[in-house]
């Protein structure tokens, strides 16, 4: 078996994904069978928190109010998922169920590719291929999953938290993370697509109008320059990364 330091980082950000995925596992569990449990939805979130926060501190270092560090989060999809993390679990009042889904899903896929890389040993070569070829395998399909849940899952929870109880604020605030996924994930930009295709279809022709308006209010909130930023940070780390590997 490969050495392992369970006082690492490393290992802590595993520990962190593990808990998210047994803590959202059996809190869908708990869902279904209409037992749920408030312990196991906050312990979701706070191994979520844990896991993104070591990803972000290794990146960045130690939080800090200065301009440079809030722009590195705003453009860093592992700060939206821990500020989004952080307000589930610390901020929000307002349970949300299937925000759990795709944390769950996402530390699936690192539960086992940390499991493959550094707990199995030599001797269980077949078993680490098999791991891979799944993973390889099924990683799209969860990504466009999680996608569609985000973009409609999500949205329409808290849009009917609009009916009742009124809350406005967890509404608002996933609008500005799903912004941020419009513009750096592929997968949330072909879900918006789906969607949009979807209704097009099932709209009446007396809705129309209102629904181009709120497209085009969605269009003017996804701006270019945010967009044309990240391409930026992008090519200068891919420059960063060619002069260092020289």
């Amino acid at each position: 078996m490969p050495s392992l330091d369970v006082k690492s980082l490393h290992f802590a950000w595993f520990a962190g994904h593990v808990l998210t995925l047994l803590g959202g596992t059996f809190f869908i569990l708990s869902q279904l069978f209409l037992h749920p449990s408030n312990i196991l939805y906050y312990l979701t979130f706070l191994g979520a928190v844990i896991s993104y926060g070591i990803v972000i501190y290794q990146s960045y270092g130690l939080p800090s109010t200065s301009g440079n560090y809030i722009h590195q989060l705003l453009l860093d999809e592992n700060g939206h998922y821990l500020s989004l993390a952080i307000f589930w679990l610390l901020i929000s009042s307002q349970q949300v169920s299937i925000g759990v889904i795709p944390y769950a899903t996402y530390s699936a896929f690192h539960v086992i590719s940390f499991a493959r890389s550094n707990l199995l040993g030599d001797a269980n070569k077949d078993l680490q291929v098999k791991m891979k070829s799944w993973t390889d395998t099924y990683y799209g399909g969860a990504m466009r999953f999680v996608a569609i849940i985000e973009v409609v899952g999500i949205t329409a929870r808290l849009v009917l938290s609009l009916i009742y109880p009124f809350r406005v604020t967890p509404l608002l605030v996933y609008c500005f993370f799903l912004r941020f996924r419009y513009l750096s994930s592929s997968y949330t930009r072909q879900a918006f697509r789906d969607v949009d295709q979807k209704l097009a279809t099932v709209l009446p022709p007396a809705a129309k109008p209102t629904y181009d308006g709120f497209c085009n209010m969605l269009s003017r909130l996804v701006n270019i320059p945010l967009q044309q930023q990240q391409q930026q940070q992008q090519s200068s780390s891919s420059s960063n990364t060619s002069t260092s590997s020289n």
